[in-house]
């Protein structure tokens, strides 16, 4: 796809509703990565994109927590 298609996509996205961004995060993006890439696939797209952003934290927080309950369990 050309930056141009790309910028498209992008901006349709911008443009939905709140609603329907959660929508499409929550149910689409999952069921594409899903479709279209390997897990490892998946793991790597939204790591690199989450490195060095705020949400990356709350991952790290639920890795410590899973870790943990592995350990307990």
């Amino acid at each position: 796809m050309s930056k141009t298609g790309l910028e498209n996509v992008r901006k349709s996205i911008e443009d939905l509703s709140l609603e329907d961004k959660k929508t499409f995060f929550s149910d689409i993006v999952p069921d594409l990565c899903d479709a279209s890439l390997t897990r490892e696939g998946c793991r790597m797209v939204f790591e690199k994109k989450l490195a060095g952003s705020r949400y990356l934290e709350s991952f790290e927080e639920l890795h410590s927590i899973q870790e943990s309950a592995r350990q307990i369990g």
